[in-house]
């Protein structure tokens, strides 16, 4: 940083434009009008040698300094550059206990100076501007960058790839509108975005057939965007979990200093885990080097201390949804012929493994749960919502550990009601306790809404479709504020009824597609209306 000298008139004759005869300790414009010069001071023109990329500009600030200050130090220029308007300051002399000296008995260096403020860096590229769109949407919102980890990469790679730059554009725009409150899928602008961001991800598919990271998350970006904002979207048929999918097979595991790789696999999940369902076929993570890589990806989300605790929970949960397309196959196949020979013997089976596995999930949960609480990462308090139909609900903190929970409670539900089903369907005995333990675990699923409704908030996270299978569960204020839940989550991916009657019959047929009563598919669902 150089500086430049430009005069030594007293701060005097400058404010009032005069010449400065400069005869010190006092100027003779100043004891001609009774005034108390302030002595001598040197106007510093500092000129820092870096500049904006971009733009090609230099950094510049005007600051009056003292004689003696003949170059300025790092944190006056870096002070200079945080002011966000013009700022006078003094500085007054002290004596050797600390205290001002008054004016008169100041020597010729006291003064005062003026720090004017730096111009803001404008971001001249669409990289930039793509980039400054992102780091402003995690600034604002705590929640995002807790849910979506794999966005704190994004800023420090998205000039490497214009097809990542695109789908992070997507993702802010669709993120921008359901902050507004819009109808998405009208927004122009997601749509514009949309087409680019698939337009250059087929190019860049086609000059780098096999890929890199930066295509495999803007991949992942696309379709969670494409989730919010498209009314046809269906999560079984999502048209980017094949590439999803051939990404994963092509990266296998993760190496362990890359965190990047990591959280795609860990995003990518979702995605995994529908392209498994609807095609009825064994779920990638299910050989290894996948299953532990994506059991890695999942404890990162996990504060250190609870790793160990989490560690069984993740196994359990990964084996189960590993088994659950089979599953629901077998149980739709008990229903529809409940009376052909071997179906009972085959329900006893199936109701004696769900209760094997509620033990193991449970014995597996209970302490991670008991270490959350006494860490402060999980509480329970008092409602505050004057509707809500529990006296307490959970208080987690932003993040992925909270939706980790939250889907270990989905799992416990469902497989308390699919035992309930099958026990009533044949009149097995420990039916009815088998249904309190179904409520319970319900009550349990119910105190994560309000955290479900702030995850949706962030980015129409289907914080409420989560609810659809202890949804038989619910009476009379439990329905209602359920059904209030569900409509206000109309506008987005659901597209469910607005007719409150119509909107119980959906709910139900999806609670008893996703517990083996019906097809999984919601349009194979739909016919059997």
């Amino acid at each position: 940083m150089v500086g430049v000298v430009r005069s030594l008139a007293c701060q005097n004759c400058k404010n009032r434009r005069t010449k400065c005869d400069q005869t010190w300790p006092a100027c003779g414009k100043c004891s001609k009008r009774g005034l108390k010069c302030p002595g001598p001071s040197s106007l510093i023109r500092f000129v820092d040698g870096s500049t904006h990329p971009g733009n090609g500009k230099e950094d510049r600030a005007l600051a009056t300094t003292p004689k003696s200050q003949t170059e300025p130090s790092s944190a006056s220029s870096n002070a200079a550059a945080r002011l966000a308007r013009t700022t006078i300051l003094e500085s007054r002399p002290v004596n050797s206990r600390g205290i001002y000296l008054p004016a008169s008995d100041a020597p010729s260096s006291y003064r005062k100076f003026k720090l004017l403020p730096v111009p803001a860096r404008v971001a001249s590229t669409p990289e930039d501007r793509v980039g400054s769109r992102l780091v402003n949407s995690l600034q604002a919102d705590r929640y995002l960058a807790g849910i979506f980890t794999l966005l704190q990469h994004m800023p420090a790679r998205v000039s490497h790839s214009p097809c990542l730059r695109d789908a992070i554009s997507l993702f802010c725009s669709t993120y921008a509108c359901l902050q507004r409150g819009d109808p998405t899928s009208m927004d122009m602008t997601i749509l514009k975005d949309y087409g680019k961001s698939l337009r250059t991800l087929r190019r860049t598919l086609e000059e780098k057939q096999a890929g890199d990271l930066e295509t495999f998350a803007a991949v992942a970006l696309i379709s969670r965007s494409e989730s919010v904002f498209n009314p046809a979207w269906n999560p079984f048929k999502r048209s980017h979990a094949e590439a999803i999918v051939a990404f994963v097979a092509k990266w296998g595991l993760p190496k362990a200093d890359c965190d990047f790789h990591s959280e795609i696999l860990f995003q990518a999940l979702e995605d995994m885990m529908f392209h498994s369902f609807s095609n009825g076929v064994a779920p990638i993570w299910d050989k290894s080097p996948h299953r532990e890589a994506i059991a890695e990806a999942s404890l990162r989300f996990f504060a250190p201390a609870l790793r160990p605790y989490g560690a069984p929970l993740i196994q359990v949960f990964m084996e189960y949804f590993t088994k659950v397309p089979k599953l629901l196959s077998k149980v739709l196949r008990i229903n529809r012929d409940s009376s052909s020979p071997g179906m009972r013997d085959l329900a006893i089976k199936i109701v004696n493994a769900l209760a094997g596995d509620t033990e193991r999930a449970r014995n597996a949960l209970d302490p991670l749960l008991e270490k959350a609480f006494e860490m402060g990462e999980i509480s329970e308090v008092d409602a505050t919502e004057p509707d809500f139909f529990l006296p307490t609900h959970y208080k987690l903190k932003p993040g992925r550990f909270g939706e980790c929970l939250n889907l270990i409670s989905v799992l416990l539900v469902g497989m308390a009601r699919i035992r309930y089903d099958l026990s009533v369907l044949y009149g097995l005995p420990f039916a009815d306790e088998i249904y309190a333990t179904y409520r319970k675990e319900c009550v349990v699923m119910w105190k994560f809404i309000p955290f479900r409704i702030q995850i949706f908030k962030t980015f129409g996270f289907r914080a409420v479709s989560m609810m659809t299978i202890p949804y038989e569960c619910t009476q009379g204020r439990e329905r209602e504020y359920m059904n209030d839940l569900f409509l206000k989550e109309n506008g987005h991916p659901s597209r469910l009824p607005t007719d409150r009657r119509e909107l119980e019959a959906a709910m139900l047929l999806r609670a008893m597609a996703m517990t083996g009563r019906l097809p999984f598919l919601p349009e194979a669902a739909a016919s059997q209306k």
